[in-house]
């Protein structure tokens, strides 16, 4: 996580203790799952799969929290697999959709994305802390 949010300077600030403190805290597993890729009994990557309810997007859906591959194992599939099977995940939970978001300036995660036939949403995000 802290490699993804030093490489994506456009994501929300977060620390070491910031995500210690995240998982020591994590709500239900029946909301939340961490999923892995590895190679060789390596990790190589992680997504944050959230389960989630809208309307606009008819009922249960599964959204893409976070997701990571280290920069040294890009560009040969292996993120394309795990969004597969991540999508796998949502259609066997009977979901109605699979939802991310992306900050505007991860051009390369776009092109992976529209290539998988994510669509591009007219929405903009908001968000207040507390």
């Amino acid at each position: 996580m802290y490699a993804l949010n030093k490489e994506d300077t456009q994501e929300m600030p977060i620390n070491l203790r910031k995500i210690k403190q995240l998982f020591l805290h994590a709500p239900d597993r029946k909301f939340v799952e961490l999923y892995v890729a590895e190679r060789d009994g390596k990790i190589i990557g992680y997504a944050i799969y959230n389960k989630a309810f809208s309307v606009e997007f008819d009922g249960m859906y599964g959204e893409i929290d976070e997701i990571y591959i280290k920069p040294e194992y890009r560009n040969q599939g292996i993120g394309s697999k795990f969004i597969k099977c991540i999508e796998e995940i949502s259609k066997k939970n009977k979901f109605h959709a699979l939802f991310l978001v992306s900050t505007t300036g991860n051009t390369k995660a776009h092109r992976l994305y529209k290539k998988l036939k994510f669509k591009t949403l007219p929405q903009i995000g908001f968000v207040k802390m507390f």
